[in-house]
C-alpha cells in the first residue's frame, strides 16, 4: 500500500523539487554503486519514484507525434474513467 501511495505521489508536480532533491543527494552519496542502491529499501523507493517522476513528465521531450499519440490515449483513459464513474 504504501509503495502504491508513493508512487502516486511521484507524480504530482508539487513534490519534484523535493524529490530531484532526495535523489540528487543519494546519487552523490552512492554514485553507481548496485549494491549500495538495495541495501536500502528507501534508496530504491527513492529510485522507483525518480523513474516513474522521469516518464510521467517526459511526454514533451518525444516527438510531436509520439507526444500527441500518447496525449490521447491518456485523454481516452480520463474519459472512460469519467464515463465508468457516471455509472457506479
Amino acid at each position: 500500500r504504501r509503495e502504491v501511495i508513493d508512487m502516486v505521489l511521484g507524480t504530482d508536480m508539487s513534490q519534484h523539487f523535493a524529490r530531484v532533491g532526495d535523489f540528487s543527494r543519494l546519487v552523490a552519496s552512492l554514485g553507481r554503486d548496485a549494491e549500495a542502491w538495495q541495501s536500502e529499501d528507501s534508496h530504491m523507493a527513492v529510485l522507483r519514484s525518480m523513474v516513474l517522476h522521469s516518464a510521467d513528465i517526459s511526454n514533451p521531450a518525444k516527438p510531436y507525434q509520439l507526444g500527441m499519440q500518447w496525449s490521447f490515449r491518456c485523454l481516452q483513459e480520463f474519459f472512460m474513467q469519467g464515463d465508468s464513474e457516471k455509472l457506479a
